[in-house]
């Protein structure tokens, strides 16, 4: 059984690049996803994960699309999709994605594997900020906990620590990342939202009146349904429908740059999502 996150990709508005570091493209086969979508990390993690399991393939299709953020063109389309293939644990993550590939991943300034694990006796008592992915008003404490609660955590400076007697597993409910196989990646061009894949959202959100713009609706007040921080899940004969529309597609050229480097070779900072 296949399932789909679809949801907006909203720090990065550009409809034929993704432009934030989340997700981020490891290569032409992985990449890597967290610490956005915090609902949806939550979920997976006590779907898939727990005490004494950080890690491990989930067993199910599960895939996630994105779609660009507004802009003021007002054109959409799927600029990135992907099929998971390993939940884990933030720890895990620094642990385990050591090889050559995983090397910018480990060590780019503003890295999406922005925390690192801290240990007394081999056990994890804290995590660490070491980018700047979420660093603003310690953004990147809501991308382990729900709420900063003394009971279960204290921050000293860079440094969110459990408390005496938690686990983190109660401490950290939000403490997953994910790699994904990579289906798509834009690099030059997304896929537009074409006449079957409107209706496939027609079908999903039944009901809603959708536009290839509001591919979720509009509210009350008429403002554009963004699903700030959600995201639409869709099981199949949907879901199934919409990887295939993927695979139907086929792979789009890329440029022969790549999108962050500048003309010098390096390293733009990409946005934070």
């Amino acid at each position: 059984m296949t399932k789909v996150y679809l949801y907006i990709v909203a720090s990065s508005g550009d409809p034929n690049w993704v432009t934030c570091s989340v997700p981020y493209q490891v290569d032409d086969s992985v990449v890597f996803f967290g610490p956005c979508k915090k609902r949806l990390r939550e979920a997976l993690r006590a779907a898939y994960l727990a005490p004494g399991i950080d890690s491990t393939d989930p067993g199910d299709d599960l895939c996630l699309v994105g779609v660009n953020g507004s802009n003021g063109e007002r054109i959409r389309k799927v600029v990135w999709a992907g099929r998971i293939h390993r939940v884990m644990t933030f720890a895990r993550a620094r642990q385990q994605l050591t090889d050559a590939r995983y090397h910018e991943l480990q060590t780019a300034p503003d890295s999406p594997l922005h925390i690192r694990p801290l240990y007394e006796q081999s056990r994890l008592v804290g995590y660490e900020l070491v980018t700047t992915e979420h660093a603003a008003n310690d953004g990147w404490v809501t991308d382990l906990v729900k709420k900063y609660d003394t009971r279960y955590v204290r921050l000293e400076g860079k440094k969110l620590l459990l408390q005496p007697g938690v686990s983190a597993w109660q401490g950290f409910p939000r403490d997953v990342c994910l790699l994904l196989d990579n289906i798509f990646f834009a690099r030059g061009q997304g896929h537009s939202i074409d006449a079957r894949l409107m209706d496939l959202l027609r079908r999903a959100q039944p009901g809603r009146e959708i536009d290839t713009y509001a591919i979720f609706g509009y509210k009350q007040n008429g403002a554009i349904e963004g699903l700030t921080g959600n995201y639409l899940t869709l099981e199949d004969p949907l879901a199934g429908e919409l990887v295939r529309w993927l695979g139907w597609r086929g792979p789009l050229a890329t440029v022969d740059q790549p999108h962050e480097r500048d003309v010098h070779g390096t390293y733009k900072a990409r946005r934070s999502c």
